[in-house]
């Protein structure tokens, strides 16, 4: 029981020592902080579609208005402060209400040409109401300043007026644009479009009840400095709408996830602050973490950019690369299987090392390329049913010209009629066993390479075994690296991504690949294992 009463007693003063008052305050900077994240990366997803743009403008807007509207009610015997504080307030309200017009007019486009009587009437309207709210003809002066935490009043004139009216068919033009859209729409383009008309709904609900219905009906005026949070529906749902069928990088979410929780880790501290002092050096703390965090955004985004460029590139050049290179094997193959005539022995081994090269470079182009897409997960597999066995026996015969420029034997250990179904990506399982073989060859200099297939009951291992120059104890373990090389075998040529590729792809087709050997001199063993149908 005495425990129980010290646990309660620790518990009531916690409460009492924490600052209450600036738990408004850390609402209103969790929304700004959300808001501004979403618009940054809504925007640096796509900096040229007009929708992305305009959103992050909205969001710009919302993020200035919260803070501002916050700001209006903690000014305190500072009536000049708070005139303009209040006049600010209306001025970013009529741009949040253009930008939501605008956003339902341009969603889900990437272009758009606006028709004349937008550029020549609406705009200058939106100018001249955005102004004229900065004026003394809406709010003239401060009629009763109250304390901090409360609303001041103001004298208000008839620019009010206008001000309500712009701001009234903004917000109805929107409704009007995402209904319209909404009934217009396709099947499967109608979730975009609810999703962005049910944030809209109750962020203005909200708006409604809180900013409205309360001080009027309520005399309850507590509320209306805490519009950042009614604002935030509208934004999250809206970003969702654009997520949805625009997708990000995986990596993109997770920095703007992480930047929002450093952000929110900054906005709690401000809540325990002691003293005004405190709370404004934790404010300021909040304001560098949240640039801190739309930068890093920034540069995942541009970083993403430059991948996608690399890969361009990647494709570009591999494709220049591979195309001269496929032609010079394509003339090759045609000298050496008698298409222009009976070759000497000399000149049909010379046009056996042009054909070995021109594999050989194929195939380091292919690997990187691979190494390249893996890298920004634009690879993809086609799982397929395939009979393996003829896939092998292609396999063996297009490295047969290597093994003779090479002086060693491949044979294949499998009967010509049998047929062994596999569910895989036939072309990575192809390259895979293409890998291998290749790395079996260039290790041999004795001997040769003996394959075989296993048919098993649920599984199929092709087994692959030289006489080469083995694998140390040291070595197994990086064998799979990316870029691992032998440093005994600093003579043989490759790029140290075979076995790396080799071995992803048929992690990725539910298989496994293994190696075996008894030490250095002593010949290797690799297994390709695959399901079976």
């Amino acid at each position: 029981m005495n425990i129980y009463r010290i646990l309660t007693a620790n518990v009531i003063e916690v409460v009492n020592n924490l600052h209450l008052k600036n738990l408004d305050l850390l609402t209103v900077g969790i929304s700004i902080a959300a808001i501004s994240i979403l618009g940054f990366v809504i925007y640096f997803n796509n900096r040229s579609s007009i929708t992305n743009k305009t959103f992050a403008a909205l969001s710009a807007s919302a993020m200035i208005w919260a803070a501002v509207n916050y700001l209006s009610y903690q000014t305190n015997n500072y009536a000049e402060l708070t005139l303009w504080l209040l006049r600010t307030v209306l001025f970013f309200a009529v741009w949040f209400a253009y930008f939501l017009f605008k956003l339902t007019y341009v969603f889900p486009g990437n272009e758009m040409v606006f028709p004349k009587w937008y550029r020549s009437f609406l705009v200058p309207f939106v100018v001249f109401t955005s102004l004229l709210t900065l004026t003394p003809f809406v709010f003239f002066g401060i009629s009763q300043i109250s304390a901090v935490g409360s609303v001041s009043h103001a004298t208000i004139l008839p620019g009010i007026a206008v001000f309500g009216i712009v701001v009234f068919i903004l917000i109805f033009g929107s409704f009007f644009n995402l209904i319209k859209k909404l009934r217009e729409a396709k099947k499967a383009e109608k979730p975009k479009f609810r999703l962005m008309l049910v944030g809209t709904i109750i962020t203005f609900g909200l708006i409604i009840t809180f900013n409205f219905i309360f001080p009027i009906a309520l005399f309850n005026v507590k509320y209306i400095p805490l519009g950042g949070l009614f604002i935030f529906p509208f934004v999250a749902f809206t970003a969702y709408a654009i997520f949805k069928h625009r997708l990000f990088n995986v990596k993109n979410i997770v920095t703007a996830v992480f930047t929002f929780f450093l952000c929110f880790v900054t906005l709690v501290e401000i809540v325990f602050a002691p003293d005004t002092t405190q709370m404004l050096l934790r404010i300021a703390v909040f304001f560098v973490s949240l640039m801190i965090s739309i930068k890093l955004v920034q540069n995942t985004f541009e970083l993403e950019a430059a991948n996608e460029k690399k890969a361009e590139f990647m494709s570009f050049a591999s494709h220049e690369l591979r195309s001269p290179i496929t032609s010079i094997k394509n003339y090759s193959e045609l000298l050496l299987e008698g298409g222009m005539g009976k070759l000497n022995p000399d000149i049909k081994d010379g046009v056996q090392k042009i054909l070995v090269s021109a594999n050989g470079a194929i195939a380091l182009i292919a690997q990187y390329l691979n190494k390249a897409k893996m890298e920004l997960n634009q690879f993809t597999y086609f799982i397929t049913v395939f009979d393996i066995a003829k896939t092998v026996r292609a396999a063996v015969d297009n490295v047969q010209v290597n093994a003779e420029q090479k002086g060693v034997f491949v044979t294949l250990k499998l009967d010509e009629k049998a047929v062994v179904n596999v569910k895989a990506d036939e072309g990575k399982v192809r390259e895979a066993i293409g890998n291998i073989l290749d790395n079996a060859i260039k290790f041999t200099k004795i001997g040769g390479v003996l394959v075989t297939v296993e048919d098993g009951r649920d599984k199929v291992i092709v087994k692959i075994a030289d006489t080469g120059a083995g694998i140390s104890p040291d070595m197994m373990p990086l064998l799979f690296k990316k870029f691992s090389k032998d440093d005994s075998q600093k003579n043989i040529m490759g790029s140290g991504l075979g076995l790396f590729l080799s071995r992803t792809f048929v992690d990725a087709m539910k298989g496994r690949l293994w190696a075996e050997s008894e030490g250095e001199g002593r010949g290797s063993q690799f297994y390709i294992e695959l399901p079976k149908t």
